[in-house]
């Protein structure tokens, strides 16, 4: 076995022979707060030694005597506090001659607290409460410096070290990146160990200290190495706090000329250099994390408080400062599609700013800036549920900026039980459309899906008055024309239902020309693109996903948009639109890329005329097509007479003919512009009287 490998199985055994349980060290790691924490003992004081003018105390992380290794040596803490103190000359622990060390656990003893139920954090606040003059503490379990708790010991006074990750050449992902604690790799003339974006010193015990003669690199004692490297800069420069020191160990660094890199940090520390100009370092602990909206970044850090500190900073990839002050945390609310990169640093009180790292940087994707990018995919029957989440695949791979969500119907035992649903696409479990509906409706979503399938959902018009009441409070609705794939050559493919063009948008499936069902409720059809292996889908659920999509794409592009604005606009980019709707291809495939249109308008939906028993009148009704230049309805006969116009749904023709008459109906613009005529725009009634 090389000595590197013996380095760590020793490193790695060591803390099982210490008496520490494994779930302990993984709560060390973590920063689980598995005790109690300590009584308050701010009432004991006569029981603490005086520690006012007195600051060259390390702490090391463990137990002492009579607590041993299986073989009567010393523990891994042990080792670290007589390395340090070997170190730093003062091998016998004399408080005369200068640093000193103990170990917590000793020194809870000492103070009257409890080791087994005190936790760390308690110490270390006790600690600065009390000036009791420590200002190191020290960790050499595998990657200490993760520790959960090292924000409370430099928040009192004491900058902690420990190893990286552990001893062998592994990248260690930690995008948190550098921490509170100063993290130590191990080598001599290089980095031998673990690397990554914690990384920002490495060291080795020097060859006085081996018996066999060479530079233990070892993390576990690497870190010791660079705490006593830190006592002596406190040592010849009273004026520093600890985050000076912490700087100018940086800037004494072998790889600081060159700048910082994940496989080196700063490098090895030579106590040689004379750093004349200590610069601000950057914040630490840098975290930006997206919000599950798409729509914000929460940043959070950990100040690097020098003696100068006056603000952190965190500007856009184009220098634009979106914060400066000395806080730990600010929100920032996107304003771009996809990537923002995002700088960061310290600056002084002379406005000297931290030099800039490779690691000062955090790079956000897919964030959105529309407000109102939701959809939701209405679930389906329990028995067929599972084109829920083939709908929600179609749509999120294609937009990913907007969040769809799922409903489930009850039935399901992944979802039936769960009351407070995860970050994830599922959101709920509700009975029929009618509570999906509502629930869109308060939830503010912008558009829903409808899967279709056999049985309950064959005919989704059935459900009209639930679309209407979407559509009403801004809501598109998405349907399948029909939940079976019929070629259109069959007998059976034309549908009766939906009867008309109505509040929902109606998509069967094809590529150039409709392929599926078809009827006089049909608007467009569609097909899901080929993905890697999967071919082209030309199914009118994948269709009416994808027409969805598209639809999510004209909102984005043009936010001045209503849903009847976007509507119109599918209408007009489709390929059959210039000759005029058909019961075959409805309005065609919308287009793919999304241009800006001089929109028409759009004639009344869903229109109808029923004449009386008698003859004698004509109920004419329909629904207007509200979109943002939308004025009102005209309806005229077939000699041009106008008949009605106005903003209502419906009107009672009185007859004046004998015979057939022709209606033709209209939406009029703001501007005056008349929409133009399709064949179901046109209603004729025979075995008219006069009235």
């Amino acid at each position: 076995m090389t000595k590197a490998a013996q380095i760590s199985v020793t490193c790695s055994a060591g803390w099982k022979r210490v008496g520490i349980s494994v779930f302990t060290i993984w709560a060390i790691l973590f920063g689980l707060n598995t005790t109690i924490p300590a009584r308050d003992l701010s009432s004991t004081n006569e029981a603490i030694p005086s520690a006012f003018g007195y600051q060259r105390k390390a702490l090391a992380l463990g137990r002492g005597l009579p607590q041993t290794e299986a073989g009567g040596g010393p523990t891994h803490p042990q080792s670290a506090k007589d390395n340090f103190l070997k170190l730093i000359g003062n091998p016998k622990n004399n408080s005369k001659k200068g640093w000193t060390c103990d170990l917590s656990y000793d020194l809870m003893l000492k103070l009257g607290m409890d080791p087994k139920t005190t936790s760390y954090e308690k110490l270390f606040e006790y600690i600065g409460r009390h000036h009791l003059g420590y200002r190191i503490v020290l960790l050499n379990m595998p990657a200490g410096q993760g520790a959960g708790f090292w924000g409370a010991a430099v928040d009192n006074g004491m900058m902690p070290f420990a190893p990286h990750f552990n001893n062998s050449k592994t990248r260690y992902e930690d995008p948190v990146g550098i921490k509170a604690a100063v993290s130590v790799g191990g080598g001599a003339g290089a980095n031998y160990y673990s690397y990554g974006p914690s990384l920002e010193f490495y060291d080795a015990l020097p060859k006085w200290m081996s018996a066999q003669n060479y530079e233990d690199a070892a993390e576990s004692w690497a870190n010791q190495v660079v705490a006593t490297k830190f006592t002596r800069i406190l040592d010849a420069h009273p004026n520093y706090n600890i985050w000076d020191a912490r700087e100018h160990m940086r800037q004494a660094g072998s790889r600081y000329a060159e700048g910082w890199t994940e496989q080196e940090g700063f490098g090895r520390v030579n106590e040689s250099v004379t750093v004349t100009n200590l610069l601000p370092g950057a914040p630490v602990e840098f975290w930006a994390m997206k919000s599950t909206d798409n729509r914000r970044v929460k940043f959070t850090w950990r100040n690097f408080l020098q003696s100068d500190f006056a603000s952190t900073v965190i500007a856009r990839k184009d220098g634009r400062i979106i914060y400066e002050g000395a806080d730990t945390n600010f929100t920032w609310v996107s304003d771009v599609d996809g990537e923002e990169i995002f700088k960061y640093w310290s600056k002084n009180r002379a406005g000297v700013v931290s030099r800039w790292e490779t690691n000062n940087m955090r790079t956000i994707q897919g964030l959105a800036h529309l407000t109102n990018q939701l959809c939701l995919i209405l679930g389906a029957p329990t028995a067929k549920d599972s084109v829920n989440l083939q709908a929600h695949y179609r749509f999120q791979k294609s937009v990913p900026l907007w969040i769809c969500d799922v409903v489930f119907r009850p039935g399901n035992t992944n979802y039936d039980g769960v009351t407070n649903f995860p970050s994830g696409p599922v959101v709920a479990v509700l009975p029929d459309y009618a509570a999906m509906v509502s629930y869109a409706i308060e939830k503010k979503y912008r558009m829903l899906i409808v899967p279709a399938t056999v049985g309950e959902q064959e005919d989704l018009y059935s459900f009209k008055s639930e679309w209407d009441r979407a559509a009403a409070h801004g809501i598109a609705v998405v349907l399948p024309h029909c939940p079976t794939a019929f070629p259109l050559r069959v007998e059976f493919a034309h549908r009766e239902s939906p009867p008309r063009l109505f509040s929902a948008m109606v998509v069967s499936g094809g590529r150039e020309a409709n392929e599926r069902t078809y009827g006089p409720g049909l608007e467009f059809f569609d097909a899901f693109p080929a993905q890697g292996t999967a071919p082209v889908e030309a199914t009118p659920n994948a269709g009416a996903a994808y027409l969805a999509v598209k639809l999510a794409k004209v909102m984005d592009a043009n936010t001045n948009y209503n849903i009847w604005d976007a509507r119109q606009h599918l209408r007009q980019s489709a390929s059959y639109y210039t000759k005029g709707w058909t019961e075959t291809n409805g309005y065609g495939r919308a287009a793919e890329k999304i241009e800006k249109l001089d929109l028409d308008i759009a004639p009344p939906l869903e229109i109808r005329g029923v004449k009386s028993s008698d003859g004698k009148t004509v109920a004419l009704s329909w629904e207007n097509f509200l979109q943002s230049d939308f004025a009102e309805t005209v309806i005229a006969k077939g000699n041009g007479t106008i008949i009605y116009q106005g903003a209502g749904t419906n009107f009672i023709w009185k007859s004046d003919v004998t015979g057939e008459e022709e209606f033709h109906f209209a939406s009029k613009s703001k501007a005056g512009r008349l929409s133009r005529e399709e064949s179901y725009t046109v209603v004729r009634v025979k075995g008219l009287v006069p009235f």
